[in-house]
């Protein structure tokens, strides 16, 4: 997998692709807003060159662009996600807008639906930027079975990350216009420095999830790829054994009588309760 940290052209992220795919990247993921403030079609310009690359090098390419809907006459903050043949595999609209965004930028409309897309390496989430600051998508996401989140972005909180990776079982590919690119495994460990947090590894090596880092650079885009072992999912703070791995976004590690999840919905409807 490739994820990437800078801003460019077109014709600039055309090269981008095809230095990934010169190192063997399945998977491509280019930042939130990769044409700028365009406003565009799934099929534009931005969706013809990330179906074009996808063809030619036979893998996979995501990334971000405001989307203009004409059945709908709305626009969404969209991530493409385009399979090996150049097909859209699917799209992601962004359910969490940064504020401005709803009066600039032409009025994004929030999205309202977390669909997973089922490659031939396992399954896929994404988020957008403003999205990592809360919870909700991730965690539905991984309750699909999402293994890994792609998550373009302008720019994010980089200590969020090993939270929402660790709290639901995934993996976050993140790739920003303005912050390091950066990959982190399902025990929360970004796998450029997996050891920083000795309570993550005791049990499973640090090098089980993530092997192969290489970093390279095109002009200014900077490149992060490492080859990820969708078979080796630690949890945190694990002692071994059965529960070593909790897929499912942690399904399978719920022991309470009563979720909570009816109660968070019914707190959050009474902010729109007009007394």
């Amino acid at each position: 997998i490739a994820c990437v940290q800078g801003d460019a052209t077109l014709r600039k992220w055309a090269r981008v692709l095809d230095a990934a795919a010169r190192n063997r990247a399945d998977l491509v993921l280019l930042p939130e807003m990769m044409h700028g403030h365009a406003i565009e079609p799934a099929q534009g310009p931005s969706g013809r060159l990330l179906s074009r690359k996808a063809r030619q090098h036979r893998m996979y390419v995501a990334g971000g662009i405001y989307r203009w809907d004409a059945k709908q006459r709305r626009v969404y903050n969209t991530a493409l996600l385009f399979d090996r043949r150049g097909r859209l595999a699917g799209h992601y609209d962004k359910i969490h807008p940064y504020t401005p965004e709803l009066w600039t930028e032409g009025g994004v409309t929030p999205g309202h639906a977390a669909p997973v897309f089922h490659t031939d390496f396992g399954t896929v989430g994404i988020i957008v930027c403003y999205d990592s600051w809360f919870t909700d998508v991730v965690e539905l996401l991984a309750l699909k079975g999402a293994e890994i989140i792609l998550f373009p972005n302008a720019g994010y909180h980089v200590s969020l990350m090993p939270a929402r990776s660790a709290d639901n079982g995934v993996r976050m590919v993140v790739s920003s216009l303005l912050c390091p690119p950066g990959i982190w495994d399902t025990a929360g460990r970004d796998v450029t420095r997996p050891r920083r947090d000795p309570t993550t590894w005791a049990d499973c090596p640090p090098s089980a999830t993530a092997r192969d880092l290489r970093r390279r650079k095109v002009g200014r885009i900077k490149m992060l790829i490492a080859t990820l072992d969708l078979s080796q999912s630690p949890s945190p703070h694990n002692w071994g054994g059965p529960m070593l791995s909790a897929p499912g976004g942690r399904r399978n590690r719920r022991e309470q009588t009563h979720l909570l999840h009816d109660e968070i919905r019914d707190e959050n409807k009474r902010w729109w309760d007009v007394p």
